[in-house]
Parts: structure tokens; C-alpha cells; sequence
């Protein structure tokens, strides 16, 4: 299934002043395994532009946890 409840989890954060993401995805323990980062380029109070990292080891450069806790 390639979506199910709970199955991905975001945390706001910054790039370079901009409004980025920090996606995380659930494992299999349980918990939230960082994924990636998605910068989102606004429009006014639209978003124009998303760019995707989809990269976990970006997740701790931009000050997030690699894994949630439950």
C-alpha cells in the first residue's frame, strides 16, 4: 500500500530562509525513520515549488532527529 495511516510524519524547519519539511517515514519498530527533506518555494501564500532530498543522512543537518520516538 503505498499510503496507510501514520505512515509518514513532517517537522518544519529552514533552508536558506526558506519553509522546508523534514519527512519522516514508519519502520517496522515502530518508530519514525527520517526520510528527507522537502524545501517548498512560496508564491505569495502559495507554494510554487517543491524540491525533494530524498536523502535520510540531510535529515540531522537540518537540526532534526534521525528517528522519532513513539
Amino acid at each position: 500500500m503505498l499510503r496507510r495511516a501514520g505512515q509518514w510524519r513532517a517537522v518544519e524547519a529552514q533552508a536558506n530562509g526558506q519553509t522546508a519539511l523534514v519527512f519522516y517515514a514508519a519502520g517496522d519498530d515502530g518508530r519514525h525513520h527520517g526520510y528527507g527533506v522537502q524545501v517548498l518555494t512560496l508564491a505569495g501564500a502559495r507554494i510554487a515549488r517543491i524540491t525533494a532530498f530524498n536523502d535520510p543522512a540531510l535529515v540531522p543537518i537540518f537540526g532534526s532527529a534521525p528517528v522519532l520516538s513513539r
